[in-house]
C-alpha cells in the first residue's frame, strides 16, 4: 500500500433570501430562506443542515438590532443567512448571503381642520389631540378668515403622514363671513322744521346681528310705501330738512366678517313752523298812496 493524504472539499450552496417585512404596527412577514446545493441526506434534516438569518441594522428612532427575530420598529436592517447543524461545515455559502429587510412607518391621516362662522368671539377647529398627534391653534382667532392648524406627530420615526412627511403639517382652519341681519328697527320723533333737538329726535334704538356699533341712518322722501324707495340718503344737517313725511333706516355695511343689512323703514314727519304776524297798531295813512307795514315773525 501506498499512503497518502485525501481531501473532501466543502460543497458550495446558496441561499435564497425572501426579504419581506412590512409596516409598523401592523402584520410584518420575517424574512424566508431557501437553501439550493444541500445533498439529499441534508436538505431535509434540520439538524444536520439549516439556515439561519440574523436581522442586523438600526431602527428608525436610533435603536441598534442584532437578532434572529424580526424586528417590529421602523427601520431598515440587513438580513444576513449563515447555515448551522451537524453538517454544516461540509458547505461553502456562496453568491448573495443578505438582503434588505424594512419596516415602513405606519401612515396617518392628515384631518381636515373645517371651518366655522363668525361669531365674534374666538374661534378654534374641531381638532384634538389623539394617540398620534399633537394640535396647535391660536386662542385669538376671531375675524373672518383662514388660519394655521400645526400638527405634530409624537413618533415621526415609526409614523408619518400620509404625505410622506414626518415633520410638523399645518392644516388651515377658515372662519367665514356670517350672514347679517338687523333685529330692531330704530325709533325716532318728528319734530317741527327747524326745530330738530338731537337728543330728542335722532333716531336710536336700532340693532343687528353684528356691527350694531357702526349703524348708520339714510333717509328716503315718504311718496309711497318703503320698498318703492329707488334713492336714499344721508342726511347732516336734520335742521334743515325740509318739512314733509319721509323714512328713515338702519344700515349696516358689509365687511370680512359679516354682509350688509338693512332695518325695516320707519316713518317720520316734519311739520311746517308756524308763524305768528304781529300788526303794528296805530297806523295811519292817505287812502290811494303805498303803505310800509311791519310785521314780526316767530318762524326761521
Amino acid at each position: 500500500y501506498q499512503s497518502g493524504t485525501m481531501f473532501v472539499r466543502r460543497i458550495a450552496a446558496t441561499v435564497k433570501i425572501t426579504a419581506n417585512g412590512g409596516v409598523y404596527g401592523g402584520e410584518i412577514d420575517a424574512a424566508a430562506a431557501t437553501p439550493d446545493g444541500l445533498n439529499a441526506l441534508d436538505r431535509d434534516n434540520a439538524a444536520n443542515v439549516s439556515v439561519v438569518l440574523t436581522y442586523s441594522g438600526t431602527a428608525n428612532d436610533g435603536t441598534p438590532y442584532d437578532s434572529t427575530d424580526a424586528p417590529v420598529k421602523a427601520g431598515s436592517y440587513l438580513v444576513t443567512s449563515s447555515l448551522e447543524g451537524a453538517k454544516a461545515g461540509n458547505y461553502d455559502l456562496t453568491g448573495t448571503a443578505s438582503v434588505l429587510f424594512v419596516i415602513e412607518r405606519a401612515e396617518v391621516d392628515i384631518p381636515d381642520a373645517g371651518s366655522k362662522t363668525y361669531t365674534g368671539a374666538p374661534l378654534t377647529a374641531d381638532l384634538a389631540e389623539t394617540d398620534r398627534y399633537t394640535v396647535e391653534q391660536g386662542d385669538d382667532w376671531v375675524d373672518a378668515g383662514e388660519y394655521a392648524v400645526v400638527l405634530r406627530l409624537k413618533d415621526g420615526s415609526n409614523y408619518r403622514w400620509q404625505d410622506g412627511r414626518t415633520g410638523a403639517v399645518e392644516v388651515d382652519f377658515a372662519i367665514t363671513q356670517a350672514a347679517n341681519e338687523s333685529t330692531k328697527a330704530p325709533a325716532v320723533a318728528g319734530w317741527v322744521y327747524g326745530a330738530y333737538d338731537a337728543a330728542v329726535n335722532a333716531p336710536t334704538g336700532a340693532e343687528a346681528l353684528f356691527g350694531t356699533e357702526t349703524i348708520v341712518y339714510e333717509y328716503a322722501v315718504k311718496a309711497g310705501d318703503a320698498a318703492s324707495v329707488t334713492e336714499w340718503f344721508a342726511w347732516a344737517g336734520m335742521n334743515d330738512l325740509p318739512a314733509g313725511e319721509y323714512w328713515v333706516r338702519a344700515v349696516v355695511a358689509e365687511t370680512d366678517n359679516w354682509t350688509a343689512a338693512v332695518s325695516e323703514a320707519v316713518g317720520f314727519t316734519v311739520t311746517n313752523a308756524g308763524i305768528t304776524v304781529t300788526y303794528v297798531e296805530g297806523y295811519t295813512g292817505i287812502y290811494g298812496a303805498a303803505h310800509n307795514v311791519f310785521v314780526s315773525s316767530d318762524a326761521r
